[in-house]
């Protein structure tokens, strides 16, 4: 799994899931004090970028079944996620991809057009 954003909310989310996953974090900010923590609890930390596909290449995103965000801005996830289906179909265009995408969504207006859009679809 592969989660973008440290934060309270992600740190919680990633220590819940590391039982049953293999987690890499991506913090773009690299004094974020959850970066210290995260190494701390085990969690692999990659500095950087996640919108830079050295980046995605250092978190074997390719690799993932999950990847979560945890952006302070709904854009930036939706960007995020874009930028992760491009990189995977000039990695592998015939690939069939296990790979789900779970934004945190802040705002319901955001939530609502992501789910009419044929980039995404969602599950509740």
């Amino acid at each position: 799994m592969v989660l973008v954003g440290l934060s309270e909310r992600g740190m919680q989310f990633a220590q819940s899931c590391r039982q049953g996953h293999s987690v890499v974090a991506i913090e773009r900010d690299p004094n974020n004090p959850f970066i210290a923590r995260a190494r701390n609890a085990g969690i692999p930390v990659i500095v950087g970028d996640a919108l830079v596909t050295e980046v995605l290449r250092d978190s074997h995103v390719e690799h993932a079944r999950h990847v979560v965000t945890f952006c302070d801005n709904d854009g930036d996830s939706v960007e995020i996620a874009l930028k992760i289906q491009s990189f995977l179909i000039a990695r592998n265009p015939r690939r069939d991809t296990k790979l789900r995408l779970h934004l945190h969504v802040n705002a319901t207006r955001v939530s609502s057009r992501l789910e009419h859009s044929r980039s995404f679809t969602t599950r509740t």
